[in-house]
């Protein structure tokens, strides 16, 4: 009886010290525990619930954009074959390698027509420049046809011995357009542009045609008469 009244003993004691100990440590974490804020709570639940239903909508625009994307290249193969789709881009890559081929050319043709324009306009300066003095007044037309047997129309480059209508319309183009701005022209204006004419043109002599055109100027048809007919006769061996 003593010992179990003993055992019975010890044992309250041992229940009264654990009780103690765990008493002890469940205030120190009590402690150590930060006491929660029932407004910022709340108001981090609102902000998640809020990030939740941006993200619900950014994944719905998205779905929604793969459907039309995907609807849209649905109707795109309806419509369009692959092989109609290879012929165009088979087509398009044609165009461009000729486009590409022909670029010399055009570049080419480019330069020469910008060098021909430099070269019209540096001929007109010389005749400008060859241009002097007041051109007389206009000849006595009636007098001229008598004289020469044909009828005689003002500034007809034609009536020249050695210009034809070819040469006439080349005088034409760089600017020379009456007897008087013939006659102020200088030679190598002329044969610069007999050769850049052509092979058939180079073999004309223009050395007496300012001349011929200052006769006809100033009304002289009996002197632009006999050199026509002298100039004439030994072209033709007569």
């Amino acid at each position: 009886m003593t010992y179990t009244l003993t055992t019975f003993a010890i044992w309250l004691v041992l229940a009264a010290l654990v009780g103690a100990v765990v008493g002890w440590l469940v205030r120190g974490v009590r402690r150590t525990v930060a006491p929660v804020d029932p407004e910022a709570d709340a108001a981090f639940g609102h902000e998640v619930q809020s990030m939740a239903g941006d993200l619900h909508r950014l994944s719905a625009d998205r779905d929604r954009l793969a459907g039309e994307l995907a609807a849209a290249n649905a109707e795109l193969s309806s419509s369009v074959s692959r092989e109609q789709l290879e012929s165009v881009v088979a087509e398009r890559n044609r165009l461009a390698a000729e486009l590409a081929a022909h670029e010399p050319a055009v570049a080419e043709l480019r330069v020469r027509l910008w060098n021909a324009e430099a070269r019209a306009i540096e001929l007109k300066g010389i005749v400008d420049a060859h241009t002097t003095g007041q051109a007389p007044p206009d000849p006595d037309l009636a007098a001229g046809a008598a004289t020469l047997g044909v009828p005689v129309t003002i500034n007809d480059l034609t009536l020249i011995e050695g210009v034809g209508p070819k040469i006439a319309e080349l005088c034409l183009q760089r600017g020379i357009t009456t007897w008087w701005s013939l006659a102020n022209c200088d030679l190598d204006v002329l044969r610069t542009m007999l050769a850049e004419a052509g092979p058939k043109f180079q073999v004309q002599d223009p050395t007496t045609w300012p001349h011929q055109a200052r006769l006809l100027a100033n009304g002289q048809w009996q002197k632009f008469k006999t050199l026509a007919d002298a100039l004439r006769a030994e072209r033709f061996g007569e």
